[in-house]
């Protein structure tokens, strides 16, 4: 089986389930995920917990147990035990895919094994490509959600305008990896997409929306999305996001899943060139060849 382990929000669990997806098809063999580090809840500086958000949507979930993940929870006695945890440890190091600084693999985008684990973010879509189909059955949203804004959404040349901002400014480690995107970015994504769309309508989704109605004084109306029609875990927010037809997204998995899942022919993603501080940890795939860097 294909173990892929699972952490942070539901934007980067999204990403390490597709990579695991992707590579248990090839090897036609089962996926589990690995959740232990989303049940812990020790406390830790400058960190917020997750749980498993992947229950939003229909991916089939099946939990790895301690014994499928080969933690021994004591010291075999027995010698013959211990040489055989040494051999089994052995073996799951050289069945496994770890990422260093979020540097590409390319021996995973081609990879199959009957036994494998993942431990990484998997931020690029080399590593699921051709398994895209699958995935968007996969990422099909669970459950039956409706909103009065989910008419003029998918009637209308929509673009989905996304501001991250709580976490960028409330947690030291965003701060010190990812660009922060500012106005400047958002008007000239506008004027983007005004190129090549004369008659389109703005809606904006945030963790911060009262602050960006205030603050963001954009060129283009803008229908905020209020925090009442997030839904559970940001469920509905996401549903909204994908009914768009266009993109204007910052440096947010939660997002890029939005307008990579977003299936109108036609549509334009347009997002920030530089994703991290160090452009060094920025995968080539991470954005797509057809979405605009800005």
């Amino acid at each position: 089986m294909v173990i892929t382990r699972l952490w942070g929000g539901l934007g980067n669990q999204m990403f390490q389930y597709a990579t695991g997806r992707a590579l248990a098809q090839r090897s036609g063999v089962p996926l589990q995920l690995d959740i232990y580090d989303l049940v812990d809840k020790s406390p830790a500086p400058d960190f917020a917990h997750r749980d498993c958000d992947l229950g939003l949507l229909m991916a089939p979930l099946d939990f790895a147990s301690l014994a499928d993940l080969g933690q021994a929870l004591e010291r075999p006695v027995n010698p013959l035990a211990r040489v055989a945890l040494r051999y089994r440890r052995e073996r799951k190091r050289r069945n496994s895919f770890k990422e260093v600084d979020q540097q590409f693999l390319p021996e995973l985008v081609s990879a199959r094994s009957k036994h494998a684990y993942l431990a990484g973010h998997w931020q690029d879509e080399r590593y699921f490509r051709e398994a895209r189909e699958v995935i968007l059955k996969d990422f099909t949203m669970r459950g039956d959600y409706a909103s009065d804004f989910a008419g003029p959404i998918s009637e209308s040349q929509s673009v989905c305008l996304h501001v991250r901002r709580t976490d960028s400014i409330t947690h030291a480690n965003p701060l010190r990896l990812l660009k922060l995107c500012g106005e400047d970015f958002y008007r000239q994504a506008l004027d983007r997409i005004a190129e090549k769309h004369n008659d389109f309508r703005v809606f904006g989704f945030s963790d911060d929306v009262e602050w960006c109605a205030e603050h963001l004084k954009l060129q283009y109306p803008v229908t905020w999305i209020p925090e009442s029609e997030s839904g559970e875990k940001g469920g509905q927010h996401f549903w909204l996001m994908r009914l768009c037809k266009h993109y204007i997204i910052p440096n947010s998995t939660f997002s890029w899943w939005a307008a990579w899942l977003g299936e109108d022919p036609g549509k334009m993603v347009i997002c920030p060139k530089h994703w991290y501080n160090d452009p060094s940890r920025q995968s080539e795939g991470l954005l797509p060849e057809d979405w605009h860097l800005i």
